[in-house]
C-alpha cells in the first residue's frame, strides 16, 4: 500500500469516528425534571416518544431494551398485558404489583400505550 492511500484510510478512519462521536454526543439527554415543559421539551418528548416502547404490543424482548428496566417487569408487563388486557396509558402499569410513581417516571420516556 503506497503511503497516500495510507494517509487516505487513516483520514477516512479519523473522519468516521469523529462523526460516531458527534452523533453519540447530540443524542437527547434523557431524564425526567421537574421544571416546566417548553416548547423545547415537549419537542423533545414527541421525538423520544417516537422511539418509545409500545407496552400493548413489545415483546418481553422488546422490552427488556428500554433503559431501566427489570426482567421481572417486562415479564409482569406480558403477563398483565395477557390476562387483564390492553394499557390505556402508560399510567396503567402502575397495576402491576411493586410499580408506584418512581419506576413509572423512570420507564415513562421510553413506554408509550397506543
Amino acid at each position: 500500500m503506497q503511503r497516500e492511500e495510507r494517509i487516505l484510510v487513516a483520514l477516512t478512519l479519523v473522519i468516521i469516528a469523529a462523526m460516531i462521536l458527534y452523533q453519540a454526543l447530540r443524542a437527547p439527554n434523557l431524564h425526567i425534571s421537574s421544571a416546566p415543559q417548553t416548547s423545547v421539551t415537549a419537542a423533545a418528548s414527541t421525538a423520544v416518544s417516537r422511539f418509545a416502547v409500545d407496552i400493548n404490543s413489545a415483546s418481553y424482548e422488546e422490552l427488556m431494551g428500554v433503559r431501566g428496566m427489570r426482567e421481572g417487569l417486562a415479564d409482569a408487563i406480558v403477563q398483565d398485558r395477557a390476562e387483564n388486557g390492553r394499557y390505556d396509558s402508560v399510567e396503567d402499569i402502575t397495576r402491576i404489583s411493586g410499580v408506584g410513581p418512581v419506576t413509572l417516571e423512570k420507564l415513562r420516556p421510553y413506554l408509550t400505550a397506543e
